[in-house]
């Protein structure tokens, strides 16, 4: 046994060290703790809290410590105080079911239940009003009982619906004023307190048991004041609309003697009911005789001089909108904006125009024209709508407003006349009364825009306005859905509960067609320029689809492309009647391209057939396909880059200047052709028509490339190469680093580039800047091969396309480099084993073979097939026409009786044929830059030591001179 004080001293000490395990050691020593009159185990317990040290305390409570004290003390708080600070929610519970009371006070006076309010914990807050009313002695509570008001206050808070009918059923006062900071409540009442944190159910309960919910707080807010300024800050914004509507619904039910309760700025319960749409309570309101045109305050800080009429607009509330103007709410007040209702009405329903039209008709007085602080008046309103009787009157009234514009600085229309309004909202016969007023129709908004390049834009922006203003919002959304797809099965209608939109009437509903006509014929400036330099022209060959893409998604829909098509069709209608006026198809804007530019640049929506059909409307009526823009690039080189095939074919049909090149990399459209995969499979076709259309095949980039460079740089492609290849281009040219087409194959590791390229004449001893050979790039291959087996197959195929070449160039003792023949003899042992073909085929015998056999034809007295193969092109072109050697060329056996070199015999004869074509036009050329005649002999003498190059440079020469 251990003595007490020798117990609290090593229980104190076991505290101090945070020691459970010798905490739980000296009360087993001791057979528990022991309970003195001089309160040591409740010293031992506030102390263990000080500290924080929860284990220690359950431990106590274990061993039935107390946790009340008869007399109060100045030196520390009560238990439940300390777990509170803590935030301990299960000491907090093991405290209350000890019995500690929640309204004990110690040191500074504060009860626990207002700590954990202060502290926000208010789980803690819960479990206490839990307990609070079995700890209560009384049968009634007291609201002069600060204890009792301010626990009645918490659960009104926390929503505890049962404890706050407890509270009143045992006498607490439903409309005391609490003047605490525990819940910034100054003043304020329950209800406010139940309102501002959303609590239904205390709502209802405080509501049913006679709550003023016409008292105000101390900021002169009533319950409905603070739910309405709360509705920007609610979540769900709903629970807020819910509660606004139970308050209001508390006027009728109660009749209110004086329903019209303001705030300190003049917001009253008739402005708030005007937001809600509650047709009946309304009606209350207004047989109660509210001054239906009274203002909040100027100096509000979120509706500053609103009438109900504002309030009802804005938040679309049309039943309510209509009730009020049949009781004389003004359309002319404005509020601090300088914003009338009809204002307002503008921004929030514009899409609803036969509501616009009836309150323009019915409620706007025409003898005054209010303006807004952005300098939008009702005139510029009235153009947007269908009522030609409300423009005529305005305009008869105030003639000086028809050239007045919106500020520059508004966010909406900035610079928009009347008839910028009329013509955005495609009102044809507010365009045509504006210009029998004598509108001036050129002005220009913010953006440069006149009239007419409104007119003119058909973009999908318009497009997406026009379907919303179209269709109901359930139908709208059904056809941006994959479900769209069900309507076009039987019938290109849509039946909707309301109306059936036909397709062709969507599409007519822009009238601007007409309207583009009307402006024109009143001499608007076709070419006028905004701020942007583009003129009408440009908007209407605009196909904007990035944002009708944003507006409607990228999964686009049976029934939206059938839309998409018609507005195209509408496009096309509206260009057709601008390109009759005759405008300046060849403008520049400020980034230095034209429209021409413009349609090859846009991104294709479903095909690039558009850009084909606008691009040739505009060549036939004089657009410079050779344009070129602040980077050189020409139509056709936008159209090559992006892949548009189609309007490619549509450019080379016209006068196409296919040697042009653009400024930073010198590149032909001849270079682009080759180099874009997204032209395939026209790839070929589109090569073949730049060399007929005159592309130099030997033009070089900046690095030195010509288009066989970057034709023989495909890895799976031979198709742009071919056309190359049968035109006499340079195929030895070599780049800026050395390197030929056949080096660019070998790296790019494509073995049909590589054989056609041999096959054509490719030297392979040439040697790059760094002394290297096309055969040392595929050499260098081989250790990535080897490592990761990748393209190995391609890889082989090369290595025999080089074996054959070689050995047959070694059987006629031309010359192989030495480089060759080492990376050949290092890669010989690596392929010893793959064969192409099953059966071993000797080469070196079937060339020897082949060379007797054409040492043996003789083709002249001096010649034999073999010599063919020596000629230079100058002696080729005498051979040309021998006719024992066109015998065998054309022979139908001719490529089974020479399989080796049947393809160097065709690249000689292919060599004579191009140089004897050049021969003639080249000696008249230089005849021409002599100005004397030359002997055939002469001229055959000087050519020698000329290439074809040079002899085509002649033929330029001349030509351009000519």
């Amino acid at each position: 046994m251990v003595r007490r004080a020798t117990c609290y001293e090593a229980l104190s000490l076991a505290i101090r060290q945070n020691s459970v395990k010798y905490t739980k050691y000296i009360l087993r020593r001791s057979n528990g703790l022991v309970i003195h009159n001089n309160w040591t185990d409740y010293l031992l317990l506030i102390k263990t809290l000080q500290r924080g040290h929860r284990k220690i305390v359950k431990l106590l409570l274990k061993e039935n410590c107390r946790v009340n004290k008869i007399e109060n003390t100045n030196f520390f708080h009560t238990p439940l105080y300390y777990a509170t600070r803590l935030g301990d929610v299960d000491l907090v519970r093991m405290l209350l079911s000890k019995g500690a009371l929640i309204n004990g006070r110690d040191f500074n006076k504060d009860t626990s239940l207002c700590l954990a309010l202060k502290m926000k914990y208010y789980k803690i807050v819960d479990i206490m009003l839990s307990h609070y009313l079995n700890q209560v002695l009384e049968i009634y509570v007291s609201s002069q009982n600060s204890d009792d008001t301010i626990a009645f206050s918490a659960a009104c808070l926390r929503n505890k619906e049962r404890v706050v009918e407890e509270f009143i059923r045992r006498g607490m006062t439903v409309n005391i004023h609490l003047d605490s900071s525990l819940h910034n409540a100054f003043n304020c009442t329950p209800l406010h307190i139940a309102v501002k944190h959303q609590n239904l159910e205390v709502i209802h309960v405080l509501l049913k048991n006679g709550a003023n919910f016409t008292a105000k707080n101390g900021l002169g807010q009533t319950p409905l004041h603070l739910a309405y300024y709360m509705r920007e800050k609610c979540y769900p914004y709903k629970d807020c609309c819910k509660i606004i509507d139970i308050l209001l619904a508390a006027f009728e039910s109660r009749a209110t003697p004086n329903p019209l309760t303001e705030d300190n700025l003049g917001l009253s319960s008739f402005h708030i009911a005007c937001t809600r749409d509650q047709i009946d309570i309304i009606k209350y309101f207004l047989h109660q005789g509210v001054d239906v045109n009274k203002s909040v305050y100027f100096d509000s800080p979120t509706c500053a001089g609103y009438t109900p009429l504002h309030f009802a607009i804005e938040n679309r509330h049309k039943n309510v909108v209509e009730l009020l103007l049949e009781h004389g709410a003004s359309t002319i007040m404005k509020n601090m904006s300088g914003q009338t209702p009809f204002h307002l009405a503008f921004s929030f329903f514009y899409s609803d125009h036969d509501f616009l039209d009836s309150i323009l008709n019915k409620y706007v007085p025409k003898n005054v024209n209010p303006i807004n602080n952005f300098g939008l008046s009702h005139l510029h309103i009235a153009c947007t709508t269908r009522n030609t009787n409300a423009i005529e009157s305005f305009l008869e009234n105030h003639a000086d407003a028809i050239n007045k514009r919106v500020n520059f600085d508004a966010s909406k229309c900035p610079g928009y006349t009347p008839l910028h309004f009329a013509v955005d909202f495609n009102r044809k016969e507010a365009v045509e009364i504006l210009l029998q007023h004598n509108v001036d129709i050129n002005l220009k908004d913010k953006n440069g825009f006149t009239p007419l390049h409104l007119a003119c834009q058909q973009n999908a922006k318009k497009i997406h306005t026009i379907l919303r203003n179209s269709l109901s919002p359930i139908m709208f959304e059904i056809i941006n859905s994959d479900h769209s797809l069900f309507f076009f099965k039987e019938s290109p209608t849509i039946s909707t509960k309301h109306k059936v939109i036909d397709l062709d009437l969507i599409a007519k509903q822009t009238m601007q067609v007409e309207i583009v006509d009307l402006l024109l014929r009143h001499k608007s400036d076709l070419d006028s320029q905004d701020e942007f330099g583009k003129t009408p022209l440009f908007y209407a060959c605009d196909i904007d689809h990035k944002t009708f893409e944003c507006a409607f998604g990228k999964n686009m829909t049976q029934y939206l492309h059938k839309i998409l098509n018609l507005f195209y069709i509408k496009r096309s209608q509206i260009l057709e009647t601008l390109l009759r006026y005759k405008p300046h198809v060849n403008i520049y804007d400020n980034n230095g391209k034209t429209v021409l530019h413009y349609v090859a640049e846009i991104d294709k929506p479903f095909g690039d057939d558009k850009k084909a059909e606008v691009a040739t409307v505009l060549l036939d009526n004089g657009a410079d396909v050779n344009a070129r823009n602040k980077t050189g690039l020409t139509p056709l080189h936008i159209a090559l880059k992006k892949g548009y095939v189609d309007l490619v074919e549509v450019l080379l049909k016209y006068n196409v200047d296919p040697n042009i090149a653009e400024y930073e990399n010198f590149c032909t459209a001849l270079h682009l052709a080759t180099f874009n995969d997204f032209l395939a499979p026209k790839s070929e076709e589109i090569v073949s028509a730049l060399i007929s259309k005159g592309a130099d095949v030997d033009r070089r980039q900046l690095d030195g490339k010509t288009s066989l460079h970057i034709a023989a740089s495909t890895r799976f492609s031979t198709s742009r190469l071919i056309p190359l290849l049968e035109v006499d281009c340079d195929i030895d040219c070599q780049d800026s680093k050395g390197k030929t087409a056949l080096h660019m194959a070998c790296l790019n590791r494509n073995p049909d580039n590589v054989q056609n390229l041999l096959r054509h004449g490719a030297d392979f001893n040439i040697t790059d800047r760094y002394g290297r050979t096309a055969f040392f790039y595929f050499y260098e291959y081989q250790i990535e091969v080897l490592e990761c087996r990748r393209t190995i197959y391609n890889f082989h195929q090369i290595y025999y396309i080089f074996k054959d070449h070689i050995r047959r160039l070694k059987s006629i003792d031309f010359y192989v480099s030495w480089e060759n023949m080492s990376y050949y003899m290092k890669l010989k042992d690596l392929h010893r084993q793959q064969q192409v073909n099953n059966v071993e085929n000797d080469i070196l015998l079937k060339c020897e073979y082949e060379v007797k056999k054409m040492k043996s034809i003789k083709l002249n007295s001096y010649s034999t097939l073999y010599d063919i193969l020596f000629k230079d092109p100058n002696e080729m072109a005498l051979y040309v026409e021998n006719e024992n050697f066109k015998n065998i060329v054309q022979a139908s056996n001719f490529k089974s009786e020479f399989p080796q070199y049947r393809y160097l015999l065709e690249l000689q004869l292919r060599k004579g044929k191009t140089r004897s074509e050049l021969m003639n036009p080249a000696k008249e050329a230089l005849e021409f830059i002599l100005g004397v005649s030359l002997p055939d002999a002469c001229s055959e003498r000087i050519f020698r030591y000329l290439c074809n190059r040079n002899l085509k440079d002649l033929i330029k020469a001349q030509n351009s001179h000519n």
